[in-house]
């Protein structure tokens, strides 16, 4: 299937399909989404940068808002950048990549997270399972459904951790807030009150400084799992 798959697409290519299809779905906006950067990614968010500006109209999410809401027409082959979260690696590993080719950015800050208030629910997790001595655990999600996870390598830990932010994502809010009161006893895992460098927030004057530089800044509810505002569109992806 894989294999199958490679073919296709470079059949694709060679056939010139993806100028075919970036014409038939021209009049459609895209919107692509970054949650966190390293300092490993800059080469490949370097190529997607230049990909957008070889074939694709960046425009900024307010001005899809406004087309939305019966505005000015968007140009054909527009797409957005959206960054979620406000993580520091952000201002260090894409911001300065995004600016270089003059690709508008909407960043998602969390409020409690910039203030230094809290730590993102999911960095809790992964904490909380690099840093446990156990081996196992026998987690209770919510009543009647447990999730027993080896932790017994870096890739069970890891596995682990996407088995269970992806189950507390089906739970209620005071759930999730309840099972993360007691994570770290479970873990037998003291957190310390800020989150590791890594994970670190964009401080309120990195914020500001980011969006003197045109990078527009919007604000995610920060209680319970953050919904992103752009699925609210009826998006679809720039090919």
């Amino acid at each position: 299937m894989v294999a199958a798959k490679k073919v296709a697409r470079a059949i694709l290519h060679e056939a010139g399909g993806l100028a075919t299809l970036r014409f038939l779905n021209r009049r459609k906006f895209g919107v692509l989404t970054f949650h966190s950067f390293t300092e490993a990614d800059q080469v490949n968010v370097e190529e997607i940068c230049a990909m957008i500006a070889r074939n694709c109209k960046p425009v900024a999410l307010s001005s899809i808002a406004s087309c939305l809401a019966g505005g000015a027409r968007l140009p054909d082959q527009a797409i957005t950048i959206t960054v979620d979260d406000g993580y520091r690696d952000f201002l260090l590993y894409g911001h300065p990549i995004f600016r270089r080719h003059r690709i508008p950015v909407t960043l998602f800050a969390v409020a409690g997270f910039s203030d230094g208030r809290l730590w993102l629910w999911p960095d809790k997790i992964d904490f909380g399972f690099q840093h446990t001595s156990k081996t196992s655990l026998d987690i209770e999600i919510s009543a009647g459904h447990r999730l027993l996870v080896d932790l017994s390598s870096t890739r069970e830990r890891n596995d682990a951790f996407v088995r269970v932010t992806e189950a507390l994502k089906e739970v209620s809010d005071d759930r999730r807030r309840e099972f993360l009161a007691g994570f770290g006893r479970l873990c037998g895992v003291d957190f310390p009150p800020f989150p590791p460098p890594h994970r670190a927030a964009m401080t309120w004057d990195e914020l500001r400084a980011v969006s003197s530089e045109g990078v527009e800044i919007g604000c995610r509810w920060c209680q319970g799992f953050c919904v992103n505002p752009i699925l609210l569109f009826n998006a679809s992806w720039c090919l």
